[in-house]
């Protein structure tokens, strides 16, 4: 069940903008990408730290202050600070992106089937 159509349309988008000289460009949007779901990935350990504290954990996450977790805050903080170094048409082209997963989510959600 992995995702073969959206990888095999990331693929074909840098088939297209690599011989343009874009590599740059690729580079950074998949580093954006990978910025927020590392973002992601923190808000939600902290999120079930608090709203699911019955399930049982594969692993410690060292330094917190009561049940507040500090390593997923910080590294929030520098995936944040590292989202604000990317040129404007990366965060055009990765807000796209992101739009459009979203209004394909939507769709799938209203009429029940793959999109």
């Amino acid at each position: 069940q992995t995702p073969w159509v959206a990888a095999l349309v990331l693929f074909g988008a840098a088939c297209f903008l690599l011989p343009l000289g874009q590599v740059k460009i690729v580079a950074s949007i998949s580093s954006f990408g990978v910025l927020l779901v590392f973002i992601g990935v923190h808000m939600a350990m902290i999120v079930l730290r608090y709203r699911r504290p019955d399930l049982p954990r594969g692993f410690k996450v060292p330094l917190s202050i009561g049940n507040f977790p500090l390593a997923p805050l910080l590294g929030i903080i520098i995936a944040l600070a590292l989202l604000t170094q990317f040129e404007m048409i990366v965060y055009l082209i990765g807000g796209g992106a992101i739009m459009l997963g979203i209004l394909i989510y939507i769709l799938h959600v209203k009429w029940g089937r793959n999109v």
